[in-house]
């Protein structure tokens, strides 16, 4: 191989990497030696070790990106040459090349270096920490006694808390008697106590000093600080005490108190770690009787309705733990989470509970667990490195104090979400989660044993953190209600032990206070002791807190979890909005009432309606009724249009649905209000995307899933109801469909009346006249009417104004005399000058006063603008209904579709003569009606000579139907009825009666036996699977019924049935041709039964039995039309089917 060797001169230099030059040992202006070579080697195989155990966890969480970018960054490599691979994160790893093949040698006659290829194997080899050994366990209270003189026996100890074993006796320590035993100690014995400085005091220590610590850190057991610590009696530098020992059975294995003095004296924190050995000092023994409390007592009270949240969090934790200290020298790492995380709004009580939690564990006998707490929210702005060494810090303290707990406080805003907005924020918050996960992941080496983690947050956590299990359980901590609000209030004034509280309703104050945190509770008494030493500052008397302080407390007071929320207001009320008499009733019941007579609702053993969807045309109002509940009904109001909540990015759309209902779930009592739905809860399935699929999961979720909705309430608004998820119509979610109508005559008078209360109408204004002509008018429509109709009186008012005020302007200037008074004299062009100067001033000033004077006169006569009918009926012709005839069929099919509770594809939608087909003079046609549900017909059994009456359910549902379909221009209009078949069952004549009503046909109303339905026979009440198991090869189009009708029976009767509907049909067009008058035109009704309509069907349309009879399916209480295409008899057709 042809090398060249080349020594650089001094103005040469080459540029490289720092980190690759550290790795190589280079440091700035070293001189170097290049060498060229060319044609090396590919090579087959390169063996690689990382540098440290960081590095090959790092590999671990970046395999995939190593592997797809190791090229891009590195091409050639030698034996023990260092490899530099830069990550994502900010962050690099470093290896070091054990062997190549071929392999790599500096000699003369080897190869140099290789070079890697897509085809190159790289290995790297394992590099782990290594394990935590037993003789490395923080607390030693099972070790055998030492081989050694009393006087170099050396223990570690626990100090327990004065409040856990308040010991009150000079000079005397106490210890258990069973670890005497297990050190090979007897009782009278003098002790030389002297703590072990945690690993966070050494290190401030040191930073003060100025130096490095030379032990550093091995988070794998303690640290070498701590392993100096004990292999030497004690550091002559801290501070010891010596005292003698007194065994008592109380004392837990591995813990030690001493006298409350020495604890006070030394200043020694809880749970330190002490070490002891025999003193060679003598201390006279004395037999003591040991005196302890009753109990023990604790001025660390628990905050109201924390309970229940304070025992689910210790007994994890506890079971987190472990039953007894001596387990943790024999456990080993689990893969169980065992983190707690406390989550809850901003000012909630959650450090409130942490503290409580962390006192409990403190105390509780089994586990006497130390605290080590820290606020993460001040490390926001440090650099990665000293975070990840100040957890490392944390976890070495909390092992040599361990069994202990590590709370870190504000751990949202350490541990953000990534934002996709902003990358080098994510990117942080990236580096951070996976330092955090290597430290506290369930069975990570890092975390000692008997050390658990509690956080602490008010927002959602890095998503990493929850796909690593580093929380095993969350407890949340919500808002608090009416019962505990007073519990807090009353502890609150409690604490004021100079303030007379006796008189206050607390109870009144509570239910006032809705969605107050714990911390709102404190702000608001603290304003109330204000307003009572201004009341009472010039008495002498006990300062006494009333009611009325707190209530004026909450004037102008907003809560902590609405600071942040934007609320809307509204000025419009029920008294602005006219008609929609019924929906304005429904709403207020819903909404108004549970929370006006919240006593009332509590004791109904019913679920309250929770949801409400408004549907209707455009303009009638939807929006409107909203902005009156904003103001009517004393609630909180969040009002979210549909895209706003879309967003492109794959999660957020989801995110902002969930944030929306924390925010009214903060805000209780709150509606939340979603105008346009259809746009961002259509039916699943029809998003190539995917994400309105999402969110509507998402709805799903937060309406009636685990979370619920606790005083919620959701109101939502559309013209297409037909496109909303039907999930989203069922119980428990939008429970009550109200329709915003297109307001009729009545409601088009009240609107007209509501918008022109506080306009000056002229009394030759009929508002019933003009309500009358406005047919097909919604309420936005007749607000543009008014609206119109007031612009113009206006416009009328201002020309008459400019001309009162021209005709009294003065047709002449009177002229003007002026003097001039000076000491000097003036000339002649002097005083020209001047006189022309007065002149443009007094012109001025004149015009000034004309305008001000005219823009007076003008406003006044623009208040007094009068709506007159002139202005009215102008303004009807130019202002047109803005939703067209063509819309308003449509919308109005959506809607009857929509209300009857059927897919559409089942509807025929034929509301109108228009919709068939026909001219003015509709073609004859026939309304098939199926009778209503029988208990029957519900259970499939064949109901033939039976005469089984309708449901209760079935009756109510025809009678619904009759309104929509039956009466004058609708779909069977009574007038236009020439005959009506009736089967004789009763069912079926119940049936007629209920559909029509009050209504009265004009022609003739005949119960015909033709029309009855099939005669089962021995069939007769059986259900098809019956059927089946006596005749397997059972079909009645075919088959007919034993002892009952066959088919060619049934067909002979819906023949006899077509053949006398035929000739009304014809005779009523043969007479209209003549011009004979007739009765109707010619429409027949027959109300009959389910198999007979099937045979029926067919035999009209001229096709036999078995053809079609089989494929139809006509519904209970369902409406049929039939009828004629190109108005020829010749040419039957079905119109539509099942119409409810």
């Amino acid at each position: 191989m042809a090398s060249a060797i080349a020594t650089l001169a001094i103005e040469d230099y080459l540029e490289i990497d720092p980190l690759v030059a550290n790795a190589y040992g280079l440091n700035e202006g070293s001189n170097v030696t290049i060498s060229l070579h060319s044609s090396l080697p590919t090579a087959k195989t390169v063996s690689v070790v990382p540098d440290t155990a960081d590095d090959w966890e790092l590999l671990e969480a970046h395999a995939e990106y190593v592997e797809e970018n190791l090229l891009s960054q590195v091409r050639m490599t030698s034996t023990t040459q260092p490899m530099v691979v830069y990550l994502p994160s900010s962050s690099f790893l470093t290896f070091r090349v054990e062997a190549t093949d071929p392999v790599t040698s500096s000699s003369y006659n080897g190869t140099p270096a290789v070079r890697l290829d897509r085809d190159t194997e790289v290995a790297f080899a394992p590099k782990l920490r290594r394990p935590p050994s037993s003789s490395q366990s923080t607390v030693r209270p099972t070790q055998t006694p030492l081989e050694q003189d009393d006087s170099s026996v050396q223990q570690l100890v626990r100090l327990l808390p004065a409040r856990v074993f308040p010991s009150t006796e000079a000079g005397v320590c106490y210890v258990s008697s069973s670890f005497l035993q297990k050190i090979g100690i007897g009782r009278k014995t003098t002790f030389q106590l002297t703590r072990i400085k945690s690993p966070i005091t050494r290190h401030n220590e040191i930073k003060e000093k100025g130096k490095a610590d030379d032990n550093g850190l091995s988070l794998g057991g303690m640290s070498n600080s701590l392993k100096n610590a004990t292999s030497k009696p004690y550091d002559e530098t801290d501070q010891s005490l010596v005292l003698s020992v007194v065994p008592d059975d109380d004392i837990l294995d591995g813990h030690i108190a001493i006298p409350l003095g020495s604890h006070q004296r030394l200043q020694w924190k809880e749970y330190e770690l002490l070490s002891i050995q025999i003193s060679q000092s003598q201390v006279q023994y004395h037999e003591y009787d040991i005196l302890k409390p009753l109990f023990n007592t604790s001025d660390d009270k628990i905050l109201p309705g924390q309970g229940d949240l304070l025992q689910n969090a210790s007994e994890f934790l506890i079971s987190s733990l472990g039953m007894s200290l001596s387990k943790l020298s024999t456990s080993r790492p689990t893969d169980r989470s065992l983190g707690l995380l406390i989550s809850g709004g901003f000012s909630s009580g959650k450090t409130s509970l942490v503290k409580s939690l962390a006192h409990h564990l403190g105390q509780d006998s089994r586990i006497l667990a130390n605290s080590v707490y820290e606020d993460v929210s001040g490390w926001s702005q440090e650099k990665v490195s000293t975070i990840s060494d100040k957890l490392c810090l944390l976890i070495e303290e909390a092992n040599l104090k361990a069994p202990s707990l590590i709370i870190l406080d504000n751990l949202d805003i350490l541990l953000t979400t990534e934002d996709e907005q902003n990358n080098n924020q994510s990117s942080r918050a990236r580096t951070l989660s996976e330092i955090f996960v290597r430290l506290f992941s369930p069975g990570s080496c890092n975390l000692p044993q008997g050390v658990v983690l509690v956080g602490v947050a008010s927002n959602s956590l890095h998503a990493s953190i929850g796909a690593s299990h580093v929380f095993g359980r969350e407890v949340k901590v919500g808002s608090p209600n009416k019962h505990i609000r007073k519990e807090i209030l009353e502890m609150i004034l409690e604490s004021y032990t100079s303030v007379d509280s006796s008189d206050v309703n607390t109870a009144l104050v509570a239910s006032e206070t809705e969605g107050y945190l714990p911390t709102d509770l404190v702000s608001i008494v603290e304003r109330a002791l204000h307003h009572a030493s201004l009341a009472h500052k010039h008495s002498e008397e006990i300062l006494a807190m009333r009611t009325s302080h707190l209530e004026r407390s909450l004037e102008g007071y907003r809560p902590h979890a609405l600071r942040n929320v934007s609320l809307q207001s509204s000025s419009v009320g029920w008294k602005d909005i006219g008609g929609m008499r019924y929906v304005k009733g429904v709403i207020r019941e819903t909404l108004e009432w549970p929370t006006k007579y919240a006593a009332i609702f509590k004791n109904c053993p019913l679920r309250l309606r929770s949801g409400l969807l408004l549907y209707g045309f455009p303009g009638c109002g939807k929006t409107l009724i909203a902005s009156a509940v904003a103001k009517e009904c004393n609630l909180n109001f969040i009002s979210v249009k549909g895209p706003e909540l879309l967003n492109k990015y794959i999660g957020q759309s989801e995110a902002s649905t969930r944030h929306y209902f924390e925010r009214a779930q903060a805000a209780k009592p709150c509606v939340l209000f979603f105008d346009e739905f259809e746009s961002i809860a259509p039916r699943r399935g029809h998003d190539s995307t995917g994400v309105t699929d999402r969110v509507v999961n998402q709805f799903l979720t937060q309406m009636d899933g685990a979370e619920g909705l606790e005083g919620v309430y959701v109101l939502a608004a559309t013209s297409r109801p037909d496109l909303i998820d039907p999930a989203l119509l069922r119980p428990g979610r939008l429970d009550k469909s109200l329709l915003c109508d297109m307001p009729d005559t009545i409601d088009r008078l009240d609107i007209l009346k509501t918008l022109t209360k506080d306009m000056d109408v002229d009394s030759d204004v009929d508002l019933q006249e003009i309500a009358s002509k406005c047919v097909d008018y919604t309420g936005a429509d007749l607000q543009a009417l008014v609206y119109n109709a007031h612009l113009e009186s206006v416009h009328a008012a201002i020309a008459t104004d400019e001309k009162t005020v021209s005709s009294e302007e003065e047709s002449q200037t009177p002229p003007r005399e002026w003097s001039i008074s000076s000491k000097n004299p003036m000339t002649r062009s002097e005083e020209a000058e001047l006189g022309r100067r007065v002149e443009k001033l007094f012109s001025s000033t004149k015009k000034h006063a004309k305008e001000t004077s005219k823009g007076e006169k003008r406003q006044e006569n623009t208040s007094r603008a009068r709506i007159t009918a002139e202005n009215i009926h102008k303004s009807l012709k130019n202002t047109p209904p803005s939703v067209s005839q063509d819309e308003l069929r449509r919308l109005d099919k959506v809607y009857h579709s929509f209300t009857s509770g059927r897919p559409s594809d089942y509807k025929g939608a034929l509301f109108d003569h228009h919709h068939c087909d026909m001219t003015e003079k509709p073609f004859p046609r026939v309304f098939l009606i199926r009778h209503g549900q029988t208990e029957w017909s519900q259970n499939g059994r064949h109901t033939g000579t039976s005469d089984i009456p309708l449901t209760e359910r079935g009756a109510q549902i025809v009678k619904e139907l009759g309104p929509r379909v039956v009466g004058e221009g609708k779909l069977i209009d009574p007038s236009q009825i020439s005959k009506v078949f009736l089967s004789p069952r009763q069912r079926a004549k119940s049936t007629y009666e209920l559909l029509f009503g009050e209504h009265k046909v004009t022609g003739e109303v005949v119960e015909t036996n033709d029309a009855r339905e099939w005669t089962y026979g021995d069939y007769e009440g059986l259900k098809p699977a019956e059927i089946k198991a006596l005749n397997p090869n059972f079909w009645i189009w075919t088959d007919g019924c034993p002892n009952g009708e066959s088919p060619e029976e049934l067909t002979a009767r819906a023949d006899n049935l077509v053949k006398e509907i035929r000739e009304v049909h014809r005779k009523h067009l043969e007479d209209r041709k003549n011009g004979v008058e007739t009765q109707g035109s010619g429409d027949v009704v027959l109300v009959s039964h389910g198999h007979f309509s099937r045979v029926f069907i067919p035999r009209f349309l001229g096709f036999e039995l078995q053809t079609l009879g089989p494929k139809l399916v006509v519904e209970a209480g369902a409406v049929q039309v039939l009828g004629y295409q190109h108005k020829n008899l010749d040419e039957p057709s079905i119109y539509a089917m099942n119409l409810e």
